[in-house]
């Protein structure tokens, strides 16, 4: 099944997905936090 977007963090350059380093911090901070077992309930 092909997406219609690019998950938050990504973006098509000449044909070819990369990280876009100035959006990626949103998602890396969730993982982070999620890693060191935080939760959004505290």
């Amino acid at each position: 099944m092909m997406q219609r977007h690019m998950p938050l963090g990504y973006k098509i350059v000449d044909g070819k997905v990369i990280v876009d380093e100035e959006k990626a911090a949103v998602p890396k901070k969730i993982f982070e936090e999620y890693h060191k077992g935080c939760t959004s309930a505290g």
